[in-house]
Order: structure tokens, then C-alpha cells, then sequence
């Protein structure tokens, strides 16, 4: 299927030089006023091109064997020179028995005939070998240079791919010992609620184990991933801890990065609500604007220091979140702090409005 494609292919690209001679050669003889037997003039380019035709396969063989280029070239530009003068020589041996079979019955010998085409048509037979390399070349040439982006592409995918499963495995062993420190810190007030924590934790980590490598998920899986944290932290904050979602039902099914929110409400908690007395709320938001899903993790803790509007150091959680949606999305995403009004601190995030059973990574 794949030679007979190519075969059309190179026979209606001969068809196509073959229209523009008859045009040129036509167009002259009009414009000098000869008359122009067009069947003659048929016949004439069928005996230049039909040789080619024949020929091209070989040439195009020859020169993907022995290309000009790479440390041979001088030696395979002599083959090629010896192959043009092989060209010529078969060429007119072709056309002059073709010409017996169109053309008029000619009472000179065959050998006359077909010495004085190979005078007329050498010049022309060298150059058009000579512009066919260069076709070729070129062809082979851009060919080539696809199938580097290609490979290239792929190899891009796969780097992201492993910076990504890197920055999956780093955060884990994070999230772990953030938990395991807070069970430390329960066990010498509440046994009863640190060994519950513990059952929350091991609930979280087979969630955790279970899910597969994509580094995409629905929004959906997030939730009730960041559910489960939550209640781990409620055994912490006790009523301290309040917690509103403000979810589009139609968000759920979008693809996000795995662990999105999880260090996000984390960071809410650590740095905003932990050091106040009466603890606060955390909101987590996500609604569609602009083509875009977008993603608010808001809490009215003790906000950001006068004069900054995001952390001066983040933490791991927040700045493996921030490589692996650069590492996802390019330019395509946004992950900004701002100052709330009335104190705290909100986290807006936007990624692509990708269903997750189309994502990138599907």
C-alpha cells in the first residue's frame, strides 16, 4: 500500500512537469506564430518524460543509499556525477526505442537515431539528474527534519513525565511527615484521636497507592482526597477548623494536577489558622471563566506581612505544586497569592478546561 502510494505520487509528479513543458513549449511556438501539431507535440514529451518516470525509482534509491552530505559526501558527489552520465546514456536509450514505437517510421539506422538524440538531450538529461538530487535531497532533508521534531517532542514528554513523577514521590514523604507530626503532637493530649488520625492517614496513603501515574485526575478524585486530609485536620483543629465548598457541578469531571489542593489548604492551615487562637475558615472554590477551570483556596487567617502578596520562602508543598502545573501547562496556567480583603490570604489557580477523559494525558 505504502509503495503504491508512493509510485502514484512520483507518476503524478512527473504528469505535473510534463503539463508545464507542453505549456512552455506551446506558449513559445504561439507567440513566434509557428503552427503547433499538438499530437507531435505529445508524442515529443512523452519520449522525455516516460524515461524518467521509468528511471526515478532508481535514482531515488541511489540517492537515499548515498546521500551528499556527512563525511562521504566528495565520495558519493563522483558516483553521483558518474551516475548522472548512466542516467543520460539509458535515458536516450529508452526514449530512441520509444520513438520507433510513436513516432513516424524514420529509414535511418537506430544507432543514427539514437546518437544524434543523446547530442541534442546530454546537457538537458545532466541538469534535470542534477535537479532531481536537489528535489530529493530536500525532500529527505525536511523528512528528516520532522521526524527530529518528533523524536524530540517525545523526548520533551518524556522528561516532563519523569520531572513529574520526581516531584510526586517528593511530595508524598512531605505530606507524611507534616501528619505524622501532628499525630506526634496528639498523642500527648488525645490517644484516642491520634490512633483515629492514624486510621485516617492509612485510608489516605491506599488512596494514595492506589491511583495510577497519570499526573492529571479529575477534580472530582481531588476532592475527595483533600476530604480525607480534612478530617485527619479537624481531629487537630477541633472547632477551630471551619470549611466551605463552592464546587460548579459541572467542574468535577475537569483534569487537575494530582495533589493540587492538598498543599495548598495545608499551607491555609499551617501558616493562616494555626497561629490564631480561634482558629478560621477555609474556602475552596472552582467555577469556569474564560474557557479555563478556575480554583480558589481562600482562608481569613493572619494573612501575608504588610507590604508582600505572596510567601517569601515556599515550602515543598508549594513549590513542587507550582513546577508540576509549569511542568503541565507551560504559559497556559496561573497560581497567584493575593491579599483578602478583611485578612488572609487566597490562592488562585486556572488550568485548561480539559474534560479528564481528554486530557493530555488520557
Amino acid at each position: 500500500m505504502h509503495f503504491g502510494r508512493k509510485a502514484l505520487s512520483g507518476v503524478g509528479w512527473w504528469a505535473l512537469v510534463a503539463l508545464v513543458f507542453i505549456t512552455e513549449n506551446w506558449t513559445s511556438r504561439t507567440l513566434a506564430g509557428q503552427s503547433v501539431d499538438v499530437v507531435r507535440l505529445l508524442k515529443a514529451e512523452f519520449l522525455t518524460i516516460m524515461p524518467w518516470v521509468l528511471l526515478s525509482p532508481f535514482i531515488a534509491e541511489l540517492t537515499r543509499r548515498y546521500p551528499i552530505s556527512g563525511e562521504r559526501r566528495g565520495r558519493h558527489l563522483l558516483l553521483h556525477g558518474f551516475a548522472a552520465l548512466v542516467t543520460a546514456l539509458v535515458h536516450t536509450v529508452l526514449g530512441s526505442l520509444l520513438a520507433l514505437w510513436v513516432m513516424a517510421p524514420d529509414p535511418r539506422p537506430w544507432t543514427e537515431l539514437y546518437v544524434r538524440m543523446l547530442r541534442r538531450a546530454m546537457s538537458g538529461h545532466l541538469l534535470m539528474y542534477a535537479s532531481l538530487q536537489a528535489v530529493l535531497h530536500a525532500m529527505a532533508s525536511q523528512r528528516a527534519l520532522r521526524e527530529r521534531e518528533v523524536q524530540a517532542s517525545k523526548l520533551e514528554a518524556q522528561l516532563a513525565q519523569a520531572q513529574l513523577a520526581v516531584l510526586r514521590t517528593q511530595l508524598q514523604p512531605h505530606f507524611l511527615f507534616n501528619t505524622l507530626h501532628a499525630v506526634s503532637a496528639l498523642m500527648a493530649r488525645d490517644v484516642t484521636a491520634a490512633r483515629r488520625v492514624l486510621a485516617r492517614l492509612s485510608e489516605l496513603l491506599r488512596q494514595s497507592l492506589d491511583t495510577d501515574a497519570e499526573p492529571e485526575a479529575p477534580l472530582r478524585e481531588e476532592l475527595e482526597f483533600l476530604e480525607r486530609y480534612l478530617e485527619i485536620q479537624h481531629t487537630r483543629f477541633e472547632d477551630r477548623l471551619r470549611v466551605h465548598f463552592q464546587i460548579e457541578p459541572e467542574a468535577l469531571d475537569i483534569a487537575v494536577p494530582r495533589a493540587l489542593l492538598q498543599p495548598l489548604v495545608e499551607n491555609a492551615l499551617r501558616h493562616g489558622l494555626a497561629p490564631r487562637a480561634e482558629g478560621g475558615t477555609v474556602e475552596i472554590r472552582a467555577h469556569k471563566r474564560e474557557g479555563r477551570l478556575h480554583l480558589v483556596v481562600a482562608d481569613d487567617g493572619v494573612g501575608l506581612p504588610e507590604g508582600l502578596t505572596a510567601p517569601v520562602r515556599e515550602g515543598v508543598g508549594l513549590r513542587h505544586t507550582r513546577a508540576r502545573m509549569r511542568a503541565l501547562y507551560g504559559e497556559a496556567h496561573v497560581f497567584d497569592f493575593r491579599r483578602r480583603e478583611g485578612g488572609g490570604v487566597e490562592v488562585h489557580l486556572a488550568v485548561p478546561w480539559c474534560p479528564a477523559s481528554t486530557s493530555r494525558t488520557a
